[in-house]
């Protein structure tokens, strides 16, 4: 018996310095993404895609989603988008709300952390209504102009109310 319980906690000790070490795995790639029939002024057009922020819980997360807000600085995209789950606890608002700045032209969408639609025991929803200077997203689409032309549609998925 004394056996199983040791295996059990080793595992369960294991799984938690995985998830530590998983949070401020931060993953920085660029792509080309040929996109046929793009009017001639938006070839070029760079859009950075955060995602999975999850600020508010104590790990290493915190120090990942600011090396890549810093990253997506440095590159000054035409877009930012950030789909979801930016916060998991109230506590992560106000880092959020300093990050935010620093990412041009940004929209965002919130996700089922963000209003603690998950099986996440550590997710408390977090009120964020208005998240300026970047455009909250909430059941609603917004059309952007980019270059002197129509870029398109950015769109939320459909959040719970």
């Amino acid at each position: 018996m004394r056996r199983e319980a040791a295996a059990v906690a080793a595992l369960g000790a294991g799984a938690l310095a995985w998830g530590w070490f998983e949070a401020g795995w931060v993953k920085l790639h660029r792509l080309d993404v040929p996109i046929p029939g793009l009017p001639p002024e938006l070839d070029g057009l760079r859009v950075a895609h955060l995602s999975d922020f999850h600020l508010g819980i104590p790990s290493r997360g915190e120090r990942a989603v600011r090396l890549a807000v810093e990253w997506v600085a440095a590159i000054e995209p035409d877009l930012t988008v950030i789909s979801g789950d930016l916060v998991s606890r109230p506590r992560g608002e106000a880092i959020l709300r300093e990050l935010l700045p620093q990412l041009p032209n940004c929209y965002a969408v919130l996700g089922n952390h963000d209003l603690a639609v998950s099986r996440d025991p550590f997710s408390v929803a977090t009120p964020l209504d208005d998240l300026s200077p970047a455009t909250l997203l909430k059941d609603e689409a917004a059309t952007i102009e980019l270059r002197g032309r129509t870029a398109g549609t950015a769109t939320t998925l459909r959040t719970p109310t």
